[in-house]
């Protein structure tokens, strides 16, 4: 075997490994496993094999790469979105990403890498029929491990019943299936030797046999696809469906019998979903947790609602830069800045519009949402105009698939792996173009590069070159962050040898500077807070973790001035610390970039209460409860605030709907009273609780603490003995307590 068909073989076999073992990767020891474990997976074996190809189309012209119009789509694609950052909001973010994403243009640039060399290697159709076969053959793997998940017997790695495979998340695994459903199908209609029928009266058992597990692998991914629950993945198949057999119902004129049949299949899908909404109010779909959330749709629902208040934050975003956006990975700035107050049922940090075109119009403005249109737009162009290699029914499947992957992403968003699959498709249709349609003229570009090249290298020199160009890149890309994240999950854990070999381990992962540096500090200020309020460290330790994390958060913030989590962050931490002055510059700063946002102004007007300043505190948290006063926090803290300013008057009118459903034994309303030296109404509040629940020994402990606050010794003694009555293993702490309140010392 010569050299090109060792390189070629090696390249044929990493091509076909990326699909069908990246969704499996799980990396437990890395920060964010589901995610960052299949992107350095992806990544690495990319660089390695671009590397390869590379020396393989150095060598040999067959490989270099041939343009099409969906090979001038991409290109455009990802030409754009990197303009588009590097104008952005955040430049470095919109390269980089993060460990929960890893996406940005690092991404979309290794997915290049990898159109480009499988356009260029995987040619013909049989290799094209087992590439699919193998990520087909993937997917039922995947779909027996979701079956197991539905028996019980492996774990729902998000928790409730909506199965996520090895991909960490319903929404991504209902992706997968919906790609490999129609896969699947059009494998089946494509290769003549998978036909079923004619492989049975043939008697050949391989192909019969590769036949039904394409079939199989239709009815197993629909079946795992709707118990994911995945509203927009099962309205995606619904919408490809109904698709494809409209376009075989219109166009095919050869076999009359497979037009009428798709006719009628319209006729019965939309049935069925006429059935369904006529049913939906009865109790086996009530009862169902997959139909159950269908029923639910509604413009009323909550979900449905906080989409809409999204894409309305989006819009403004895109209004704002309408030609290049704000670049990848910067919607975090859209979604604070046009914040809408009315969220606050929602999760607190948004990242994605949930919209792929809302999303790419905030990502890449107009520009990039037309380059992102345009791949949808040049596949399905040579798919009908110019393939003459596809029938009616096959390009009608993939014309479905690209309806049903669109219709999906209108309510999530990608990920690494459907990034990987849609562009496994164009390679596929870019692939078939140029080999029905001979090599474009523009070829003879890359000619001429590929012989100046060789003019001005010596013709054993570029192996070893791009090898050590390949190491750079597999170091460079790869290596900072992910030692990065190992130590970050260590310092994360219980260490034996206490806190301190936390902080050595966080202290680590900060030194590599690696894109994760605004995870690893907001993590440090969290571990920070926790080793600053125990009583089993000590102060020289506590100084150093609460040094380490206030650098880690300023120099995040110092990096990404307009990240508001951030600042938040760092505004947080320096409040729970006690340090009022410093926290309330970087809380302001937020507050300016986020002024709708009820977790800043709760931040914000807690540090005033620390400094004392009430007149602002409570100026600021009146502001949070105006944006929506039915959001019961941003009554609460403005009750507090008006307690602290000895406003009872106004908290008691603040706190009166919450009294209705029991009493308000809040944190801040206590606090509150404590600080004001209002005990009385602490004892109310107390007394209340022990009505409502007479059992809870907590409660009468909680009553005594007041009494004793309010130098009612005598009356405290006779809670604490109820305690002890109630729980006779408590007496031992009882009596020592009331030997202290006799004492005439608060215990």
């Amino acid at each position: 075997m010569n050299q090109n068909k060792i390189l070629r073989n090696i390249l044929l076999g990493g091509i076909f490994l990326l699909p069908a073992l990246t969704p499996w990767i799980v990396a437990g020891n890395l920060f964010f496993p589901f995610i960052t474990g299949k992107a350095y997976f992806f990544r690495i074996l990319t660089e390695i094999l671009f590397g390869v190809w590379l020396i393989l189309m150095y060598r040999d012209p067959v490989y270099r790469p041939r343009w099409s119009l969906v090979m001038w789509a991409v290109a455009a694609f990802i030409g754009i979105t990197l303009l588009a950052n590097l104008f952005g909001a955040n430049p470095y973010r919109s390269f980089w990403s993060n460990y929960e994403r890893m996406e940005g243009f690092i991404t979309l640039a290794h997915i290049f890498a990898y159109f480009i060399v499988a356009g260029a290697v995987v040619t013909g159709e049989k290799l094209w029929y087992w590439f699919f076969g193998v990520s087909i053959g993937a997917s039922l793997l995947m779909d027996i491990f979701a079956f197991l998940q539905l028996a019980g017997e492996l774990p729902i790695n998000q928790g409730g019943v909506r199965v996520d495979g090895k991909l960490g998340n319903a929404a991504y695994l209902a992706m997968y299936n919906l790609f490999h459903i129609f896969l699947a199908a059009f494998l089946l209609l494509r290769a003549p030797a998978l036909n079923l029928l004619k492989a049975w009266k043939e008697k050949n058992g391989a192909h019969f046999l590769f036949g039904s597990l394409c079939l199989v692998a239709v009815v197993c991914n629909t079946i795992i696809l709707y118990h994911t629950a995945t509203r927009g993945a099962i309205l995606g198949l619904i919408a490809g469906s109904i698709v494809s057999l409209v376009l075989v119902a219109v166009f095919e004129k050869k076999n009359k019998k497979l037009a009428r049949g798709s006719m009628w299949a319209i006729v019965v899908i939309l049935a069925l979903v006429l059935s369904f909404v006529l049913f939906k109010d009865a109790s086996f779909v009530r009862e169902s947790p997959v139909l159950s959330r269908f029923a639910s749709i509604s413009l009323s629902e909550t979900t449905t609602k906080s989409r809409f208040m999204v894409w309305d934050m989006a819009w403004q975003g895109f209004k704002e830069h309408p030609i290049l956006g704000w670049g990848q990975e910067n919607f975090t700035v859209v979604f604070s800045k046009y914040y809408d107050p009315l969220m606050y049922e929602q999760e607190p940090w948004f990242d994605r519009a949930h919209n792929v075109v809302l999303d790419w119009l905030v990502a890449g403005g107009l520009l990039g949402a037309l380059s992102y249109f345009f791949l949808f737009v040049s596949a399905l162009y040579l798919l009908w105009s110019k393939s003459k290699t596809f029938s009616i029914v096959e390009k009608s499947v993939l014309s479905g698939l690209f309806v049903a992957y669109f219709s999906h992403n209108l309510f999530v968003f990608d990920n690494l792996v459907s990034y990987i699959l849609f562009f496994s498709v164009l390679a596929y249709i870019h692939s078939e173009s140029v080999e029905s349609h001979g090599i474009v003229a523009l070829e003879e570009k890359v000619v001429v590069l590929v012989r100046r090249v060789k003019g001005f290298f010596p013709r054993y020199s570029v192996a070893p070159l791009v090898v050590v160009l390949t190491v750079f890149s597999m170091y460079f890309f790869n290596y900072p962050s992910m030692a990065a994240n190992v130590n970050l999950i260590n310092g994360l854990e219980n260490q034996k040898e206490g806190p301190a070999k936390n902080l050595s381990y966080l202290e680590k992962a900060l030194s590599y500077h690696s894109f994760g540096g605004t995870e690893i500090a907001e993590r440090f200020s969290i571990t920070a807070y926790s080793v600053l309020i125990s009583d089993k460290v000590d102060d020289q330790t506590k100084q150093t973790f609460y040094n380490d994390a206030r650098s880690a958060l300023v120099a995040q913030t110092d990096q990404d001035p307009n990240n508001v989590r951030i600042l938040l962050f760092l505004g947080t931490f320096l409040d729970q610390a006690g340090k009022y002055d410093e926290a309330l510059v970087y809380l302001e700063r937020a507050y300016a970039l986020a002024p709708k946002k009820q977790a800043v102004l709760f931040e914000l007007g807690n540090a005033y209460i620390g400094k004392k300043d009430i007149s602002n505190a409570l100026s600021v948290l009146k502001t949070a409860y105006d944006l929506a006063s039915d959001y019961r926090e941003a009554r609460l803290y403005y009750a507090a605030a008006a307690i602290h300013n000895k406003d009872n008057a106004l908290a008691d009118e603040l706190l009166a709907p919450l009294a209705d459903l029991g009493p308000v034994n809040d944190p801040r309303i206590i606090n509150a009273y404590f600080a004001t030296g209002q005990y009385g109404e602490m004892i109310a509040i107390y007394q209340k609780l022990i009505e409502k629940n007479p059992d809870d020994p907590q409660a009468y402990l909680l009553l005594a603490s007041a009494y004793l606050q309010n130098s009612e010794r005598t009356k405290a003694i006779v809670e604490i003995q109820k305690v002890i009555n109630m729980r006779p293993d408590f007496k031992g702490q009882g009596e020592y307590y009331i030997g202290e309140i006799r004492a005439g010392r608060n215990p």
